[in-house]
């Protein structure tokens, strides 16, 4: 693969747009990812975080503040390493032949059921398929342009997917920003996909860190393809410190670079191509 074929895929690959634009103006601005550029401070770390393999007990205090942050049932919540090995996965878990996705949206979900042989419609509301297609994807709120889908809309296509076997699939990657507008509290309902991020709101992407909201049936299938060990202790034990801190979260979402950054979020990061550099800065 070469750079420019990585440039023109997934957004944040800052250095293969260096390596294709060698005599771009220096400093890179990415706006390709919508990562909180005020990130959440760091704990400190107990060394055994480091020291032992990830622990049972560290993993369950993990999701149960996830849980809580979240609004849900820590029965049905299961902390990976970041939503994009999910995504990848579900395909297998799922084996649907028909999936519905939003026009424009983040393009790895149609890509993941593509190469796994479904066929992939876009429509400008996904959910308006959910009487034919066998699984719906969308991004809520959606990038790269901010549409959202009314809980209302979301539990009303569960239903319908449900009663055909189908599946809803959710990707709420910024709905930390709004927690009003995530279907967390509905967690565990047949038919029903929940991903969510911690590196964009948390600004702490490297640390790759998420969550899957879903059916013990769903969520013992991603660990029998994941492991117990997918997540690293200090992962879990920031994870846990972060989610935890609802002051901290509650500051980041009132505080005015929230509009910028909010912005930001909504550009098209579908597309590596969008990091751009300011002639200036």
């Amino acid at each position: 693969m070469t750079d420019l074929d990585l440039v023109s895929g997934h957004g944040g690959r800052i250095d293969a747009m260096a390596r294709a634009f060698p005599g771009a103006p220096l400093p890179w601005i990415d706006l390709s990812t919508g990562i909180n550029p005020y990130p959440y401070p760091l704990p400190p770390i107990a060394p055994d975080a480091w020291e032992r393999l990830p622990g049972e007990v560290a993993r369950a205090f993990c999701e149960s503040t996830m849980a809580e942050s979240f609004r849900c049932d820590p029965s049905f919540c299961r902390a990976v390493a970041g939503t994009e090995v999910v995504i990848r996965q579900l395909p297998s878990i799922l084996r649907a032949q028909r999936v519905a996705v939003r026009a424009r949206s983040y393009a790895d979900h149609a890509e993941s059921w593509r190469l796994a042989g479904a066929k992939v419609v876009t429509h400008s509301d996904p959910l308006a398929l959910a009487g034919e297609a066998d699984v719906v994807a969308i991004v809520n709120p959606n990038n790269p342009d901010g549409h959202r889908w009314s809980i209302e809309a979301i539990e009303t296509a569960r239903a319908t997917l449900a009663h055909r076997g189908g599946w809803l699939i959710v990707d709420e990657a910024y709905a930390d920003l709004n927690p009003s507008l995530s279907a967390a509290p509905f967690a565990g309902r047949k038919g029903l996909i929940l991903l969510r991020s911690f590196g964009k709101f948390f600004g702490l992407a490297g640390v790759r860190l998420g969550a899957v909201l879903a059916t013990q049936e769903i969520l013992s299938s991603i660990e029998d393809r994941l492991g117990g060990w997918d997540v690293s202790g200090p992962a879990l034990d920031i994870g846990a410190a972060a989610y935890a801190d609802h002051d901290w979260q509650a500051a980041t979402r009132g505080q005015p670079v929230q509009t910028r950054w909010s912005r930001q979020a909504s550009m098209p990061f579908w597309r590596a191509s969008r990091a751009h550099r300011h002639p200036r800065a």
